[in-house]
Formats: structure tokens, sequence, C-alpha cells
């Protein structure tokens, strides 16, 4: 979930208590809407300042993604066969991560790379995201920066060249990568975690590790390498094996995307991750946990002393969200599911982040990470350029939930959806929702209006505000592109499929369909 941005903590107050009736007053809408813009303005200030000083873009072959044809004629349901396009390389990571006394990380990441494509590769795009964090990258909203230096780089244990800019670590290759050749890559190299930053942050003694390793990039004819945005999702992977091996100091508390995480505290360890799209790992003191087992799956929340109460509160919800996704959608694949309630909202493989600093209730937001790991976690997408193919589906899917697993009313459950579309439409934010992450930038109530909550509505509209049915486009939609990767013609193809829309243009109040 992409609410991480700071001002979302407004729109929190202002859908919190929305379960029991619709809000919308205007004079409640304005005052909120007043505060959200001035942030806006203050995004907009520092996108300003920042494009002043662009450097030079590292130069390498760019995928071009896939756009949606409107043209295509509609196909039936019962014989719809799948058009998806497989990434083009293949990767293995084998990290070494060790905490030392003064608060830095040093990382050995060995990274065995398979070119599944035709082309001959002559250099290697990785996403390197610790590096947005520094002084000289960092959003200038944030106080804290990070720390990176990279030490040695070897492929096939030879030294290379390489480039760092921005987020984005090319490493230029002395003999070429031919179609199905393999290589290992080792890059030694050290960080500081920011403090209150975003995903990849530091509180108090709790280091929170988001995309804090050369993430190889996706391949389709090109490196599918896209500029890091704080406000959405910018890094675009595939699945892939995990080994994770860790040193600490003192005994922290663990929890990750592996299944195995140690079940007390501990000062070293190793962790294994399988076809998952990316690593996430946490080092916390002073947090308690309540656990259970649901459905052969571990749930655990952490949480600080002071949320006691709604930790447990959470975990009953976990633990109905689960059966009612198991039951409808699909099998959850991992052994434990962590929610951490800490670091706003976001969603890793088989871990989820949930913010508690917002007023009001926080239960929309903990079933929607979790239904992230269907989709994101087990269906693919890039969200760059699609971000409401997950959003929307995730964000349709917790109100399913809701609708059908908790017996609400409709009209109650989407309140929340209603108030923010008012509010973005009031002050001429709402924008398409199929627009690239960039399009939305220094706008956050027309992301979460376009991208979350106006898609999710569409979507009930398509499904004839029939929850089964719903559910049933959702269960279809999972079963077919498990572990495949949808682009934005893809998913156009099966929702027209899906519901018989006839005319295209029928999508066109919430699709932008480029001409």
């Amino acid at each position: 979930m992409k609410r991480i941005l700071f001002c979302f903590t407004f729109i929190a107050m202002l859908i919190s208590g929305c379960s029991n009736e619709s809000t919308g007053k205007k004079e409640d809408l304005d005052k909120k809407a007043e505060t959200v813009q001035t942030v806006e303005d203050t995004e907009k200030e520092n996108t300003e300042k920042q494009e002043e000083n662009v450097e030079e873009a590292i130069v390498f072959k760019k995928s071009t993604p896939i756009k949606m044809d409107k043209s295509l004629p509609l196909e039936p349901l019962d014989s719809f066969k799948t058009q998806t396009r497989e990434n083009e390389n293949e990767a293995s990571y084998h990290l070494d991560v060790t905490l030392k006394e003064d608060e830095v990380f040093d990382v050995k990441a060995n990274i065995n790379i398979k070119n599944l494509s035709k082309d001959t590769w002559g250099d290697l795009i990785f996403y390197f995201i610790p590096n947005a964090f520094t002084e000289k990258n960092k959003p200038e909203f944030l106080e804290s920066q990070a720390v990176v230096n990279i030490g040695e780089v070897l492929v096939d244990g030879k030294s290379v060249d390489y480039k760092l800019q921005k987020d984005t670590l090319q490493l230029l290759l002395d003999h070429p990568l031919n179609p199905n050749q393999e290589l290992n890559v080792e890059v030694a190299y050290s960080f500081t975690v920011p403090t209150n930053g975003i995903r990849f942050s530091k509180a108090g003694e709790n280091s929170y590790l988001a995309q804090w390793y050369p993430m190889l990039s996706t391949y389709h004819s090109g490196w599918d390498k896209t500029d890091y945005e704080h406000g959405g999702e910018s890094y675009h992977n595939d699945f892939s094996q995990f080994t994770v091996n860790y040193q600490l100091p003192d005994d922290y508390v663990v929890a990750s995307s592996a299944d195995n995480d140690p079940t007390q505290a501990s000062s070293k360890g190793s962790l294994h991750g399988e076809e998952i799209k990316e690593f996430y790992i946490t080092f916390m003191k002073n947090m308690n946990v309540s656990k259970r087992v649901v459905d052969g799956t571990e749930i655990r929340v952490f949480s600080y002393k002071e949320e006691d109460l709604n930790r447990e509160t959470y975990l009953n919800l976990a633990e109905e969200t689960l059966l009612f996704f198991n039951k409808n959608i699909g099998k959850y694949p991992h052994k434990q599911l962590d929610i951490i309630m800490d670091q706003g909202g976001m969603e890793y493989p088989g871990i989820v982040t949930v913010s508690t600093s917002a007023a009001g209730d926080i239960s929309h937001t903990v079933v929607h990470e979790m239904a992230h790991q269907w989709f994101y976690g087990m269906v693919n997408n890039h969200p760059y350029y699609t971000a409401w193919i997950d959003e929307a589906l995730t964000n349709y899917a917790a109100y399913l939930f809701f609708i059908k697993g908790k017996n609400q009313e409709p009209i109650s459950v989407f309140s929340r959806a209603d108030a923010v579309i008012e509010m973005a439409s009031d002050y001429g934010k709402m924008k398409p929702s199929n627009l690239s992450v960039p399009e939305y930038k220094g706008q956050p109530v027309s992301y979460s209006a376009s991208v979350y909550e106006n898609s999710s509505l569409e979507l009930w509209k398509l499904s004839d505000a029939n929850a089964d049915k719903g559910i049933e486009y959702l269960r279809n939609y999972f079963n077919l592109y498990s572990y495949k990767e949808v682009d934005a013609n893809e998913w156009l193809r099966y929702t027209r499929s899906f519901f018989q829309i006839k005319d295209v243009n029928q999508l066109s109040d919430w699709i932008s369909f480029e001409e």
C-alpha cells in the first residue's frame, strides 16, 4: 500500500469512523483539504528544486511498457487464454548482513544471474534504493539521511567498473553475457539507515530494512528500470530465491520475508525465502508480540507496549482476513505472516507494516495490506506504470471482506472511498486511475482517490454491486495469473472478458485510453 506519504495521515483522520455513517460534510472536507493542499504545495516546491539539478542519466537499453489496446476483440470467458510476458532474467540472492556497534550495516551481496533473453548484455542494471536516501538524493522533507559506501564490485571474481546515480546501479561487463549464460555478482557495501525514513527507516533501536540490497531489474527486451519515487512503488522485480545471514551486536527480535524467523530474540541466524519478489527484514527491540497458528500459517503481530490491547484486536482481525482470503481467493503460500504496528502501511512478501499514528480505526489498512499478499505477492505487475492493477484489486478485496466476511452494509463500507473522492473532486484533483506514479507526483489526494478508491468503486459497479460476483472476479484473476506478470493490456483483456464489456469506452470515466 502506497499511503506511506506523511500527508496520508490527514486522509486517515478524515475517513476514520466512516464505517457506521457516510462522511463528506462539506465544511469538514474543506478543513482537511486545506491542510492536505498545504502539504501538496510543499511537495511541488521540493520537486521543482530537485529538478533544477538534474544529472545526466545513466544510459542503458530500456524496456517499453505495454499500453492498452482497446481495439482488441471481446473474448468469451470460458475460452480465455492468458497472454503474459515472461521476465527475461533469473536471479538468486545470498546476502550476509552485519550490524556494527556504530549502527553501520555491512553487507556482502552474492547474486547469481542468468540471461534468459535473446539479447547479449553488456551491462547489468540494479535498483540500489539505499542511495536514494543519501544527503544528495533524499526527499527534502526528510530530516535524516543514509550514508552509503560501495566497496568491491566483482563479476565472476574479477573487479568491474560501475556507475551509481540516485537508485540506479549499473555494472559494466568486461565480457558480454550471451543468451542462456550465467554469471556471479558480488557487491560489498555499507549503509546507515535514516531516522524516520520512508520504509527504509530507523525508529529508536529498531531498523526497518526495505529494498536494502542490489535488486536486479526485470528485463523485457530491455531493462525495466524506472527512477525511484517515494510517493509509490517504483521498483519492479521478479520472483527469486533468497538466503540471508545476519550478525548483530546484541539480541534483537527478527521479522522478515522468510518462513523460518527465530521464535526468540537472537544475534545471528540464517533465513530463507523461496519464490518471493523481495526480501524485507527488521531488527526490533522493545516490541511485544501476539501470535497464533491459523490454517497452517503462524500470524504474528508486533507492537509497542502502549498498543497491547490493539495488538490483540488486530490479531483477531488478521485471523478472520486470512481465513476469508484463503477460502475465497486462494491459499496463502507462506508459513508465517507478520504484521508490524509501525512504519506506515506497506506490503512485503510475508510481512506488512501498518501505521498506528493516524487517528481512528486502522482495520481497513490491516486488511488491505494483507490482501497485497495475493495481489502483488503472488500476482506480479509493474507498480510504477500500473499501480492501479494491484492497488485497485487489493482495495476492492478489502472492501469485499468487510461486505461479505463482516456482513457490513456496502453504503457504510464504501463511505471512506466516497469521502476521499469527494475531497479530490471538490479541489479538482481527480485523475484517471491508470496513470503512472510520477503523473500523480505532489498530489497524494489525487493518487489515493484515483488509484485506490475510485477504481474500487468502479469494480463494484462492474460487479453489479454483488459481492459474490466481485469475489469471483478476483478469484478467477488470481487463478489465471499466480506467479505471472500482468501488464495494462492484459488487465484490460481479462476485465473486459470477465464482465463481458462490449464497448470499452464504458471504462473511460476512470481509465484513460491513449490514441
